[in-house]
């Protein structure tokens, strides 16, 4: 299963994205480092998980 997550900066800035399971453990990082202001996709494959619930 993939599913695509948009997001926006306002301005430069050091951007983190992770993927928690619903007992918060963390089981992915999609985003972690320096970005510029704008609009950005990031393509979640979680093919590899089990059937589960997923924040981010």
């Amino acid at each position: 299963m993939q599913t695509i997550i948009n997001y926006q900066i306002p301005n430069n800035n050091y951007v983190t994205l992770k993927v928690y399971d619903i007992l918060g453990i963390k089981v992915k990082t999609l985003v972690d480092g320096y970005k510029t202001l704008g609009s950005y996709s990031i393509n979640f494959n979680a093919g590899n998980l089990a059937s589960w619930i997923y924040y981010y």
